[in-house]
């Protein structure tokens, strides 16, 4: 193990922290969309049972990673003294950096969007009388350079946290804006269950009707399960890399799966509800919250404080999606690079920013352009995300499960003073070793006789 590591200071900055990972812009802008996409209640079963099963089971094995190597992703899947010279478990750690950088580069963009909109909020645009949809997001993508800045000023907010490292950054920032993201959740919850659609949204998606939810569904729900817990990234083995000795790990990651599950619930119900009250179709796809809601907001009253709050609130989970990307690159170039972490932030920038600016200097709006009926933020999630990810984290599972020590496997799962983690170890390695990875390559098969037929 390495030592001189940076570490989180109390387990409530990495609870926080960690929260904020997987709470994140996916929270409120795709599992809305995707569960609504898949039928509602069918869907939010099984990615519920995909958290439990595979992705709490994965989110153990990033943090035993990182808290036992004390490395980054690629540097934990190519620990000398469990793989010796070889070199191809960095395979799936680089896939994962790959994965985040794209994936951070279009983010940024998004964030940058959500930026425009606390501001017209703010200013009172969604509250107006001749208020159409799509009118701001359709403004706002026919001007590049009020992207690019927009793009810009989100990326020197995430430097300027991640660049102040672990304490003084990322737990310290953690500590302020993830309780104010709870609060607003909160008063936005309330304020969606007074709705007059609100009966009918629970319904929608608390009541499983798997006749509504094709194959791809069982595809996505797996997918979204990795994705909502930062998982395939990298990140949450770099935050594992920043726990304490004495951290108890499946303790620590059933309250971040449970949190982040809670969390992505709320955001259904906080969504939904406006979506039926004003009749309009749950399956409205990634558009759905910058197209159809800030009409809506003006049909409501409060609505000057509802549409502000909530754009607030997604702008502080598109701000805690960036930061565990981010933190997760720079680990990397610390690590491996030798970078310093000024200079890896910047780097980590500077790439992201090239990325993002590509993508909007194409000229092609991301929301309207579409492939075989899909935007390209769909696509984006598709092959990302339901390939991607998954196979990141086969070999996360197979490397913690056969590579890694049985005896450092024991130390790190199991508490003495809790009865209940004796048991569970041999089912968790059995789950890593086996049913993960056998469930994954039976959901990849699906996919790609989906993609030939």
């Amino acid at each position: 193990m390495r030592r001189g590591r940076a570490t989180f200071t109390s387990r409530f900055g990495f609870y926080m922290a960690a929260a904020g990972s997987a709470i994140g812009l996916g929270t409120f802008w795709r599992f809305p969309y995707i569960a609504g996409a898949n039928g509602g209640g069918g869907f939010v079963f099984l990615y519920v049972f995909a958290v439990a099963i595979i992705g709490l089971s994965v989110l153990v094995a990033e943090l035993m990673l990182g808290k036992v190597t004390r490395f980054n992703v690629v540097g934990a899947l190519s620990y000398r003294s469990w793989v010796g010279k070889s070199k191809g478990w960095r395979f799936f750690g680089i896939l994962g950096l790959a994965a985040s950088f794209v994936i951070l580069s279009y983010y940024t963009i998004i964030s940058g969007w959500v930026i425009h909109f606390v501001v017209q909020a703010a200013a009172g645009k969604f509250t107006r009388s001749d208020m159409s949809s799509g009118i701001v997001i359709d403004q706002l993508m026919a001007k590049t350079i009020l992207q690019i800045l927009l793009v810009s000023v989100h990326l020197i907010v995430t430097m300027s946290i991640v660049g102040r490292g672990v304490q003084d950054g990322i737990e310290k920032s953690s500590r302020v804006f993830m309780p104010l993201l709870f609060l607003i959740v909160l008063f936005l919850l309330g304020h969606s269950m007074f709705l007059p659609g609100a009966r009918e949204a629970l319904r929608f998606m608390f009541y499983p009707d798997f006749s509504r939810l094709s194959t791809m569904g069982l595809i996505e729900a797996v997918g979204h399960a990795l994705f909502s817990l930062s998982l395939g990234f990298g990140a949450m083995v770099a935050y594992g890399s920043y726990l304490r000795p004495e951290v108890h790990l499946p303790s620590e990651a059933v309250f971040v799966s449970v949190i982040d599950t809670i969390l992505s619930l709320c955001a259904g119900m906080v969504i939904f509800p406006i979506v039926f009250t004003a009749n309009v179709a749950p399956n409205a796809g990634p558009g759905l919250l910058f197209k159809t809601l800030p009409v809506i907001f003006g049909q409501f009253a409060m609505g000057y404080w509802v549409a502000l709050a909530f754009f607030v609130c997604l702008y502080f989970a598109a701000l805690s999606s960036s930061i565990s990307l981010f933190e997760g690159l720079v680990a990397y170039f610390m690590d491996e690079k030798k970078l310093t972490r000024s200079g890896a932030t910047i780097l980590v920038s500077g790439i992201s920013l090239v990325l993002a600016v590509f993508t909007v200097a194409s000229e092609t709006s991301v929301i309207n352009v579409t492939i075989a009926g899909r935007t390209m933020l769909e696509v984006a999630d598709q092959y990302l995300i339901n390939w991607t990810l998954p196979v990141v984290a086969l070999g996360v599972s197979l490397y913690t499960g056969f590579k890694v020590p049985d005896d450092i496997r024991r130390q790190e799962f199991i508490d003495e003073a809790n009865p209940a983690a004796v048991k569970l170890y041999p089912t968790w390695v059995a789950m890593v070793r086996w049913f993960i990875p056998a469930l994954i390559i039976f959901a990849m098969a699906i996919q790609v006789s989906w993609f030939i037929f």
